[in-house]
């Protein structure tokens, strides 16, 4: 009999970090979820506050923003565990 645990990770520098393990994928996929929109809307309120951001000094951290917006941190690894004997 095989289950499935589904652990929410961070990607950082030096690999993944694990935030959490969850038995129903729907909440594992809610939980990552929540982190990425909570990320990404400080992003865009850090992206809102620069000035120049098409031709000024503040254009290539602008696109370093929407970078990272468009490659949210946290995902959903699938472990399979064997449970029959």
């Amino acid at each position: 009999m095989m289950n499935n645990v589904y652990e929410v990770v961070k990607k950082t520098d030096e690999g993944f970090r694990s935030i959490g393990y969850f038995q129903n994928e729907r909440r594992a996929n809610t939980e990552a979820k929540s982190h990425n929109d909570w990320c990404i809307r400080r992003l865009m309120r850090t992206a809102s506050k620069l000035t120049g951001t098409v031709r000024g000094v503040n254009a290539d951290r602008y696109r370093e923003l929407e970078n990272e917006a468009c490659n949210p941190p946290y995902s959903v690894k699938v472990h399979r565990l064997n449970r029959g004997f």
